[in-house]
This record gives structure tokens, sequence and C-alpha cells, in this order.
């Protein structure tokens, strides 16, 4: 199992648009400075912050497009980091 810390971007509003629209997919930069693209499939409350989500869907990274992760994890939408966890 894999697990990649990410930082910046999305916003709380870019998640729903999302998840909700079809608004995928949504940018996540990785701390070694990677961009990886990210389907956002579900979404569920971490805590009662509002902030802190637990995140599922699948991804590819920008080193290799053609490879398509399924990913879980957590997202903090106003420090914006977490990390995802791939399957």
């Amino acid at each position: 199992m894999q697990y990649i810390p990410v930082q910046n971007e999305p916003s709380k509003v870019e998640i729903q648009k999302a998840l909700f629209y079809g608004e995928n997919p949504l940018e996540f930069t990785t701390q070694s400075g990677e961009t990886i693209f990210a389907h956002i499939l579900k979404v569920a409350r971490e805590d009662g912050s509002l902030e802190s989500w637990i995140i599922e869907g699948s991804l590819k990274k920008e080193s290799d497009p053609e490879q398509k992760r399924s990913f879980s994890g957590w997202f903090h939408t106003r420090k914006r980091k977490g990390t995802f966890k791939l399957s």
C-alpha cells in the first residue's frame, strides 16, 4: 500500500462541485511537487469541524496518466493538506 501526502487545492466548494455536479478531475499537489488528478466518488465528515473530510475515488498521476488507481484518504479544506492511500 502506498501513502501519498497531498497539499494545496481544492477548496471545500470545489470538492462539493466534483461530487454533486461531476466537475472532475480535481488537481492535488504531492509534497514532492507532482500533480495528481482525482475523481471524487464519495465524501464523508471526518470530524465535527466541517473542514476535515474522508474522500474516496480514483486518481491519475501526471507522470503516469495511463494508470488509474483507486484511493481513499482524508483532506482538510482549511489547511489544504491530507493523505491519500492507494489501493
